[in-house]
């Protein structure tokens, strides 16, 4: 690698490998994957495009407001949805009550095994 005090000398730039720079990543984070087009006012479930997000990274957005996840025991009043993990259909979201049509849903959240 030739590093010079030239602007245009592009050396550096030219050989950076990104497969080396990619070596090691272990996860890959999903931003504002859009499901607004599912929300009907009755569908309460929904599985994100990769069908394997990494259980516990999900965070769940209505009209741009985070909503939150039911921590597993006590009661549901003040939470919004739960995460789901099922053999062969892979993890989910789980509404306690389902967006209403025309609702913005958004998700963001880590892919699993990547």
């Amino acid at each position: 690698m030739i590093i010079k005090n030239n602007w245009e000398d592009k050396d550096v730039i030219q050989h950076t490998d990104m497969n080396a720079l990619a070596n090691g990543i272990t996860s890959i984070n999903v931003y504002n994957e859009d499901m607004t087009a599912l929300c009907n006012s009755a569908r309460t479930i929904f599985p994100t495009s990769d069908m394997s997000y990494a259980p516990n990274t999900i965070r769940v957005y209505i009209n741009g407001l985070r909503k939150r996840v039911w921590p597993g025991s006590g009661p549901t009043g003040n939470y919004d949805y739960t995460e789901t993990v099922s053999s062969g259909i892979g993890t989910r979201v789980e509404f306690f009550s389902p967006p209403a049509s025309g609702q913005i849903l958004l998700v963001d959240y880590q892919k699993a095994n990547v």
